[in-house]
């Protein structure tokens, strides 16, 4: 019986600690140029703007405005410290999409993540990197959407 419920938590154990995709990902068969260039015509379309643009990165946000009552972040969770945000606290909210192009023999690995980033009172940036399922779809879609253009 002990060495059920040992087993059991073992196998519990393993089961939670699986890593969860913090990311979109996709193998294209192109050059991060032309990837770079559908990918930007796609977000273009959604509001977002170039904040950086590197051979293999790319970095693009757009505003989320200033807000009064958004959840605490986890920085402010850890630190007690959510009264600054829940006063109006934060500003220059942004959604923030770094991608990550890695060239692969005939194609490209790209990466990219969802982050939100905030300005708060004192002149301190946070950056927060937020993982959900539904993000993470949101921009498999976008990867793959590039795909499909870029492999017809």
């Amino acid at each position: 019986m002990k060495k059920m419920i040992v087993t059991m938590l073992i196998l519990s154990a393993f089961a939670l600690g699986k890593d969860k995709p913090k990311a979109a990902q996709a193998t294209i068969k192109s050059d991060p140029a032309k990837i770079k260039a559908t990918l930007l015509a796609d977000i273009d379309n959604d509001g977002y703007v170039v904040d950086s643009d590197s051979q293999y990165q790319l970095q693009v946000s757009k505003p989320l405005g200033t807000f009064k009552a958004a959840p605490p972040s986890a920085r402010e969770i850890i630190f007690g410290n959510n009264a600054n945000q829940l006063n109006g606290g934060n500003h220059d909210c942004r959604i923030v999409h770094p991608i990550i192009l890695v060239p692969n023999g005939d194609a490209t690995d790209v990466t990219m993540r969802y982050e939100q980033m905030c300005g708060h009172v004192g002149g301190d940036t946070a950056r927060e990197v937020r993982v959900s399922k539904q993000l993470i779809a949101e921009m498999q879609a976008t990867l793959d959407s590039a795909k499909a253009k870029l492999e017809k």
